[in-house]
């Protein structure tokens, strides 16, 4: 096994949006993203904050704050480095200005590019970047189908799952 060397920072920060953005960041059985865009302009975090000052899970800003220091906490661990070697880790989620009308799936849609910013500034000052951009549609059940993944892994009744929100 391979030691781990802060330049392995850079790997962990692109693996970290990648999995904080994908389709299995779900809310509810829908994509987050879909219900933030709308109003999101920029969201800052620290990521080097601890996870359970995060638990209010109960709206999708919340949800997307504690995922985010899950995810990272568990891509620094994947990666074998420490937070001890972070000055400061932080992530910008923002949109873009405007507006704009695209085919996304099989459903076109209104949406916004949004922007994954990740940075971390290590002991030894240097800095680590890594950004990712997708387009995200606004929420719209008529459209989307809820998945049923979350709903049978804690439980929920089919019923529930099944019936657009």
């Amino acid at each position: 096994m391979r030691k781990a060397t802060r330049r392995s920072v850079r790997g962990v920060l692109g693996n970290f949006i990648a999995t904080l953005s994908s389709r299995y960041a779900d809310y509810d059985g829908y994509w987050v993203y879909g219900f933030l865009v709308a109003e999101l302009e920029t969201m800052r975090m620290d990521l080097l904050e601890q996870v359970e000052a995060q638990t209010d899970e109960s709206t999708p800003e919340g949800y997307v704050r504690s995922l985010a220091l899950r995810k990272f906490r568990e891509q620094v661990a994947k990666g074998r480095l420490t937070t001890e070697w972070m000055r400061e880790a932080t992530l910008v989620i923002s949109k873009s200005p405007g507006l704009y009308w695209r085919g996304h799936g099989f459903h076109p849609g209104c949406g916004y590019d949004v922007i994954f910013h990740a940075r971390v500034l290590t002991d030894t000052g240097v800095s680590y970047e890594s950004e990712s951009s997708l387009f995200v549609a606004m929420h719209d059940p008529k459209h989307e189908r809820r998945s049923t993944r979350r709903c049978i892994l804690h439980g929920f009744p089919m019923e529930r799952v099944l019936k657009p929100r």
